[in-house]
């Protein structure tokens, strides 16, 4: 075998090897998050029209520091839903990984008094094609504030 030849491929894969980006995950450190929200939902025994975006940042990997905001109106009384939150994923190399969090609610209720709560969040991501689709349960304890 001619060895100048097997050392400049080896150089070249060395170089290649080098130089890739790493890999950057859905979760990994400086990614970002951007959610958009509509639908529909029941509060104050009222059906209501709901908007809203969410925004968050991975901090370190797994960890993401977020905010999401909410608009629910049609219904009576009108409020506003903002919710920062504290979410940790855990990356299992698969196309499902489990996440927890904590979060604070602050309800902005049009002629009421406002409403508070803390409360944690569990469940799965499922990654499809780069993306992560989160299926969860969110418990929250409200009070009047």
């Amino acid at each position: 075998m001619n060895v100048p030849a097997l050392r400049a491929l080896l150089a070249g894969l060395l170089l290649t090897l080098v130089s890739a980006p790493a890999f950057s995950g859905p979760f990994s450190q400086g990614s970002k998050r951007l959610s958009v929200i509509v639908g529909a939902g029941e509060s104050f025994d009222d059906d209501y029209f709901i908007v809203g975006a969410g925004f968050g940042y991975y901090v370190i990997d797994g960890l993401e520091l977020g905010i999401n905001y909410q608009k629910w109106f049609s219904g009576d009384p009108e409020f506003d839903q903002v919710t920062p939150e504290i979410t940790y994923t855990y990356e299992t190399g698969t196309k499902i990984d489990p996440y927890v969090g904590v979060l604070y609610r602050r309800l902005f209720i049009d002629g009421l008094d406002d409403l508070s709560g803390i409360g944690g969040r569990a469940g799965v991501n499922i990654g499809l094609n780069e993306r992560a689709y989160p299926v969860s349960y969110t418990h929250l304890r409200a009070h009047e504030t």
